[in-house]
This record gives structure tokens, C-alpha cells and sequence, in this order.
């Protein structure tokens, strides 16, 4: 019995002992990782460290005289939370204050990303394709655009133009390949601004049908936007693409413009029909389409905001 006790417990007392090598194995495999420069996804460093921003209704770009309520709070609480969490991991929490305004609290990350996440959280998230106004087609709505003030142009009450104002990135492609589309020069807030008509048709074809958005390359290899539709989405986008089909006889081909965040970003030929899958392509940066792919797959806000108030909080 006292042999027998004694293997036992020296049986234990090696397993102990291996359970102890390998937990300052791993131990020190964690700090080699570590200390060469690799990372493992174990979560944030610290919950110290983080960000908080402070965001307000941009009512520059609402109707004359409006004031938001708590339930237009309510719905852009809601919306900058989805934003948040839409990758099925939480970076942050969105919570409205007692003065109108929402405070954003982003967990700690990479100081560049949180920025990057603060800055993309105030964009509209929106997305929309319409035809450029060309004399071909829209020879009556662009003289009658041409002849009144403001953005929007209606025909027998309904509104079936409008001047979009083109990225600033994007303005010299624009004045190269569309010169035969109607545009304008203005001047908005002291600075020029180049804008497009584009026709409002019926289909409405907008990030409302997005299924997904990812970040991909164009034939260039530049960077793009991927996207896809659901069967409501193709559908219109492919009624929209069919009407506007090139004239092979004359050799006339129809700008398909797509405007993120209100403006124009591109505007390519359109050469067949489109129904579910396409790409969003311009002069765009890594970052750019990251954040936009981003703001798409989070969904669009019910209302513009600005950031007004940022600060770093836990830093020593």
C-alpha cells in the first residue's frame, strides 16, 4: 500500500509539475509573440482607454425651421448603435444627452482607428444611382434647370431633377468624360462647387436594397466598392439599366451616376444591363473604401450630423 500511495503521489506531483511547464511555456510564448511585434485578438488592452464624441443634428441640411424631437433622437441613437456593432463585435456605445446632442463612447483601439471610426460615424451612409441629364434624353429638364434657382427641379409637381454636387476628388474625371451631361459651377459657402443634374426616375435605386458591401478592385486594381443587391434591389436596378442602354446605331452611351454621402463619385458608362452585383469605382484611397464600405454595411442615417466635441479619455 505505502508503494502504492508513494507511485500516486509522485504521479500527481509530475502532473503538476507538466501542468506548471506548460502554463510558463505558454506564458512565455505569449511574450515572444508579443515582443515580436505579433498580436493576438484577446480583446482590448485596457478598458481605461478609449474615445468620446459628441455629435449634433446637422440642421444646415434639414428643412427650414426644424428642430429634432426625442424620437428623432431616439431613431439616431439607434442607428449610430447598428453602425457600432454591425461586425457582430461591439466598438462602442451611443447614448443621448439631456441637451439634444449624442455622446458616442468608443472602446479602446489603435488611437488612428478610433479617429477613423469617429469621423465615419457622421457620414449619411447613403447611397443612390440615377442617369446624368443629358440633351439626348433631357433636353426640356435642362433648360428648365437652367433657368431656375435652388437644387431641385419638378415637372408637373414632381421632382424629376436635381443638381448633386461632385467630390472634390473627383471633379477633374468629371470635367474630362462628361462634358456632354449638363452641369453647373456654383459657389457654396464661399468655395466653387461643381455640380451635375441627374434624373430622378421611379425605380429609386438606393443603399435601401444593399444586401452587403466589401471592399474589392477595380480591372485597374485600384481599390473599390463591391456591392449586392437583394431581389427587390435588382429587380429596379436592372428596369434602370434596361432603359438606359447604349444607342449602338449612334454610338451614345448614358452616364450611370452613383452618389455616396450626397455627392457624386463617378459616374460610368453604362454599356449593359446591371441587376444584382456591381462595383463603385473613382479615385479612391484603401481608407476611403474601407470607410465606406463600412457606412454602407452599417446603414444610413435618419438625419445629417456633425461631430462638435471629442476627447481621450484614460490616458495618463
Amino acid at each position: 500500500m505505502a508503494t502504492e500511495d508513494a507511485k500516486t503521489s509522485g504521479g500527481r506531483s509530475s502532473e503538476m509539475m507538466l501542468a506548471v511547464t506548460l502554463g510558463l511555456l505558454i506564458f512565455v510564448g505569449l511574450g515572444l509573440l508579443v515582443a515580436g511585434g505579433m498580436f493576438l485578438d484577446v480583446g482590448p488592452m485596457s478598458d481605461n482607454v478609449g474615445m468620446v464624441v459628441v455629435y449634433e443634428v446637422d440642421t444646415d441640411g434639414m428643412p427650414p425651421g426644424f428642430e429634432p424631437g426625442a424620437a428623432d433622437i431616439e431613431s439616431l441613437v439607434e442607428a449610430l448603435d447598428q453602425r457600432l456593432g454591425f461586425k457582430f463585435s461591439k466598438r462602442g456605445i451611443a447614448r443621448p444627452l439631456d441637451d439634444g446632442r449624442i455622446e458616442v463612447s468608443i472602446y479602446n483601439d489603435a488611437p488612428s482607428k478610433m479617429q477613423s471610426l469617429a469621423d465615419s460615424l457622421q457620414r449619411d451612409g447613403t447611397l443612390e444611382f440615377r442617369i446624368l441629364a443629358n440633351e439626348n434624353d433631357h433636353k426640356p429638364l435642362i433648360e428648365q434647370a437652367r433657368e431656375e434657382e435652388g437644387q431641385n427641379v419638378f415637372v408637373d409637381g414632381q421632382l424629376r431633377g436635381r443638381w448633386v454636387p461632385v467630390k472634390k476628388t473627383s471633379e477633374e474625371d468629371f470635367r474630362d468624360h462628361h462634358p456632354e451631361c449638363a452641369f453647373r459651377e456654383v459657389t457654396h459657402n464661399g468655395k466653387p462647387v461643381l455640380e451635375y443634374l441627374v434624373y430622378i426616375d421611379d425605380f429609386n435605386v438606393t443603399g435601401d436594397y444593399l444586401i452587403h458591401a466589401s471592399v474589392g478592385q477595380d480591372y485597374q486594381t485600384n481599390p473599390c466598392v463591391n456591392f449586392e443587391f437583394n431581389t427587390d434591389g435588382s429587380r429596379r436596378f436592372g428596369q434602370l439599366t434596361m432603359g438606359n442602354r447604349p444607342d449602338l446605331s449612334s454610338g451614345f452611351y448614358r452616364k450611370l451616376g452613383i452618389i455616396l454621402d450626397g455627392s457624386l463619385r463617378s459616374a460610368p458608362r453604362l454599356q449593359s444591363v446591371i441587376t444584382s452585383r456591381g462595383q463603385i469605382t473613382g479615385r479612391f484611397t484603401q481608407e476611403e473604401v474601407q470607410e465606406t464600405v463600412d457606412a454602407l454595411n452599417g446603414g444610413s442615417l435618419p438625419m445629417p450630423i456633425r461631430k462638435v466635441e471629442q476627447r481621450v479619455v484614460g490616458e495618463e
